[in-house]
């Protein structure tokens, strides 16, 4: 597999800053010991591509169900339903993109589900998944070796951080809420896409990073948590766990606290006010997050 030397070219103008940025923002999330040898290029950006298929189907199935009249009814513009259409065509465009570079290596998509109802759960889903986007990334981006595809990543990763920042502000939010993105690791953002994935849809296709799994379903109870207030959550407990605890992972910052075990509330930092999208994790030590104590999450908090 390889990409022109014009393609190359396009690219290499991000590489050092985003490279170096991007493992610092992901090392202070969550303490992780890579597998031996880590995983390969073609295993990475597959792992783009099933995002970015997920995108790419979200956005389309969104459009086939939501029209113009349907966005001006629910108080959108011309404008917005307009920006939709084109980040329908950018999502596109990226999942051929990495289709065509990855060849017959290429994994295929699963079929998904969104449970869509109206157009603005179709617009704040659309900024979670962004987000979750932009953050998978900046996750993967220090484990890429080949200097001409950590750029085609860094070129992906910056249009989907625009999508992250226009679709903040018209749900109502800051645009650039936090100094930092969070980097998330490989599993961390394949348990938020699978509640997406229809269970069973995904056909074998091109390998993907060794380990990558779901984390068991962390579900945030209270409809609209907010910083320095109780929040409700409801995980699977698992066998030996006494004591449970919460890592809010915002920016370049995990802050850990404990977390009520006779009924699942706790109590979100009062740090986090304002600070937009917050990735929750339950996790059974009260000093460092890492996947090996991880116990279910992520969530996504909008604070």
């Amino acid at each position: 597999m390889k990409f022109t030397a014009i393609t190359a070219a396009a690219f290499l103008l991000a590489t050092s800053v985003f490279a170096s940025e991007s493992r610092m923002d992901r090392h202070a999330n969550m303490k992780r010991v890579p597998a031996a040898g880590g995983p390969t290029d073609v295993e990475i950006l597959n792992y783009a591509l099933t995002l970015e298929y997920l995108e790419r189907d979200f956005y389309a199935m969104g459009l086939a169900k939501f029209q113009l009249k349907d966005f001006k009814a629910a108080g959108f513009s011309r404008k917005v339903y307009e920006r939709f259409v084109t980040l329908a065509g950018q999502e596109k465009t990226h999942v051929a993109f990495l289709s065509s570079a990855l060849g017959s290596s290429a994994v295929k998509e699963c079929q998904y589900s969104f449970g869509l109802t109206d157009v603005k759960s179709f617009l704040f889903i659309s900024l979670i998944l962004e987000g979750v986007g932009t953050s998978a990334y900046l996750g993967a981006a220090p484990d890429i070796t080949e200097a001409a595809y950590l750029s085609a990543a860094g070129a992906i990763l910056t249009v989907e951080a625009r999508h992250s920042s226009y679709l903040n502000e018209i749900n109502g939010l800051s645009g650039f809420p936090s100094p930092y993105d969070a980097a998330l690791t490989y599993s961390q953002v394949y348990t938020l896409a699978s509640q997406f994935i229809v269970p069973g849809s995904c056909p074998a296709g091109g390998p993907l990073p060794a380990g990558i799994h779901a984390f068991p379903k962390l579900t945030v109870k209270t409809a609209s948590p907010k910083a320095g207030h109780k929040c409700g959550l409801h995980f699977p407990l698992k066998s030996g766990v006494s004591s449970y605890y919460v890592a809010f992972i915002n920016g370049l910052t995990t802050t850990i606290v404990a977390i009520d075990n006779s009924n699942g509330v706790v109590e979100v930092p009062a740090a986090l006010a304002g600070l937009g999208a917050t990735y929750v994790v339950i996790t059974s030590s009260s000093s460092a997050l890492t996947e090996a104590n991880t116990i279910a999450g992520p969530a996504v908090m909008i604070l």
